[in-house]
């Protein structure tokens, strides 16, 4: 990412340079949410500013459906609906500029599912259907269709836009299983407004079951998926079932891996002024990788190197599960950090987000294993894996800026401009951090 000198760039490298002093330091923080404790309820510290209010298509409605619509692989002028319904019927999604049409009508494929498969208690039929020739950055209606049927209306959808407007992203990852704490961290973030969720893993415990997936993401998280796309990364609980082959069957993410093999494991996509980018860094998988880095141009490594090259958005935001920086009581993946970071490093990546720790940390900007800046190509790292699972002890290190062990919590970004508005909210509506950071 192309870098400019601003006022809010030079507190964020007084900040880099004070890491020693004060590890619970943030680079350019919004004083008046600090000072209340409180969100401020857009997770920017601004207003909604450019962002248009929604279009009215009704009241959601839902019939016969086994799994709920979601929203899946959005881009500017195409999105995929999936669903999932026991009847098996010829499956059609419909979607308009508005609730009263005319309805433009796309024919959706289905795979069978049977229980001894997926360990459910019935047989099923999973639909996909992907609309094309939308406009960029537009909202429209949809439905959800079987024969002459309709199962969902009232639902609405919105393609990603081509120009500078701003982006807000919600993210967390730990978080499916099912507590008390997942459902509370859920109801305080359905108070705000998104355009992508990003899930940065481990969000089926224990062991990436379809069934999991059913009662730990889908069911729980069902109105939120029927409005915003959901964008994951494969945790290593997703991993321990068919090496994660529920989580590839369930989503409907960008195939652009350069071994077949290997799709959905990784993937980018672009919204506004940011490009974002997924990866698996799973032991075996991230392993693997570097392993042949050297001997083979096919691994993600080598997809990452052109992908993050051939990108000219003045944002790069990449997420995975394990984190190359974290205080908690487990060790920093040092995997990561070797074999993932020069390349992130190299190809300006301004964001890191990952999950597997149970806590909240933000980082300083960190290049080559040191504090450093923005400016001269700093990343700055997040863990957000307290989304609902058990917390564990983080006390902060030379690279913690903001840490929390005491609360689950989610991480509400907008990136506007050159400047990511940054809150973390915990299960109770406490703000437990906020923070502005530079990026272009």
């Amino acid at each position: 990412a192309s870098d400019s000198a601003s006022e809010v760039e030079a507190e964020a490298e007084a900040a880099g340079s004070e890491a020693s002093a004060s590890s619970d330091a943030t680079s350019s923080s919004s004083s008046a949410s600090e000072e209340s404790g409180e969100a401020t309820g857009d997770g920017d510290g601004d207003g909604d500013g450019d962002i248009p209010d929604p279009i009215d298509c009704g009241t959601p409605t839902f019939e016969g459906l086994r799994r709920l619509p979601y929203l899946q692989n959005v881009g500017a002028s195409a999105t995929t609906v999936a669903w999932a319904t026991t009847s098996g019927g010829a499956g059609q999604l419909r979607v308009a500029a508005n609730k009263d049409g005319p309805w433009e009508s796309f024919d959706a494929s289905s795979r069978s599912f049977d229980a001894a498969y997926t360990g459910e208690e019935v047989d099923y039929l999973a639909y996909e259907a992907r609309a094309t020739g939308l406009e960029a950055g537009q909202q429209y209606c949809y439905e959800v269709w079987e024969g002459d049927t309709r199962l969902a209306g009232g639902l609405r959808l919105e393609t990603a836009w081509t120009d500078e407007r701003s982006v807000r992203i919600l993210a967390f990852g730990d978080s499916g299983n099912a507590s008390a704490e997942q459902l509370a961290v859920r109801d305080e973030f359905m108070k705000r407004d998104y355009d992508v969720f990003l899930h940065l893993g481990d969000m089926a415990y224990n062991d990436g079951t379809f069934v999991e997936f059913k009662e730990r993401v889908f069911d729980i998280y069902a109105d939120l998926l029927h409005r915003t796309p959901t964008w994951p990364t494969m945790g290593n609980h997703e991993v321990k079932t068919d090496g994660g082959q529920p989580y590839l069957d369930l989503y409907y993410l960008p195939e652009v891996a350069l071994n077949p093999a290997h799709n959905e494991h990784y993937y980018s996509f672009d919204y506004g002024d940011v490009h974002f980018v997924s990866l698996d860094s799973n032991d075996a998988f991230l392993i693997a990788a570097a392993a042949l880095d050297s001997s083979s141009d096919t691994t993600m490594l080598d997809w990452l190197r052109d992908d993050l090259a051939n990108s000219q958005k003045p944002w790069k935001v990449a997420f995975f599960h394990h984190p190359p920086y974290s205080s908690s009581e487990r060790d920093p993946n040092f995997i990561v950090r070797n074999s993932l970071l020069p390349i992130l490093e190299g190809g300006g990546v301004d964001m890191v987000l990952v999950g597997h720790d149970h806590h909240y940390e933000r980082s300083y900007a960190i290049k080559e294993g040191s504090v450093s800046s923005h400016q001269e190509g700093g990343i700055f790292y997040f863990v957000a894996g307290a989304g609902g699972a058990g917390m564990r002890e983080a006390t902060g290190d030379w690279w913690t800026a903001s840490v929390n062990d005491q609360k689950n919590s989610f991480l509400s970004l907008r990136i506007s401009g050159c400047t990511a508005y940054g809150e973390v909210v915990a299960l109770d509506g406490e703000l437990v951090d906020s923070f502005q950071l530079p990026g272009c």
